[in-house]
């Protein structure tokens, strides 16, 4: 009997059936890589959507700094801009609050 690999994000795969352990990848330049518009958890366990602005919904930290920047952060199941930094909005990124 033929064994059926699967394969974890970041790893090698031949086709998108080996990535189907983790929904939402598909195999991409012979790693299985989150498919648009999703990101690869902190863990780089699953596949999570990506945050489109503050307070969008979101479970970890990777979902919100692929759009918001670094200094933004998964915050009571939010994305907000961490402490000392505010939403700059003609980037949609969270920048230094240069307020003294």
């Amino acid at each position: 009997m033929g064994h059926v690999s699967f394969s974890q994000l970041g790893q090698h795969c031949k086709n998108n059936g080996e990535c189907s352990f983790v929904a939402f990848s598909e195999c991409r330049n012979s790693k299985c890589t989150c498919i648009e518009k999703y990101v690869a958890s902190t863990r780089g366990s699953r596949c999570l959507l990506v945050a489109k602005e503050v307070r969008s919904p979101c479970v970890d930290d990777a979902q919100c700094t692929r759009q918001l920047g670094g200094a933004s952060g998964c915050m009571d199941g939010f994305c907000e801009c961490k402490e000392m930094y505010q939403l700059k909005n003609d980037t949609n990124k969270c920048v230094r609050d240069m307020r003294k």
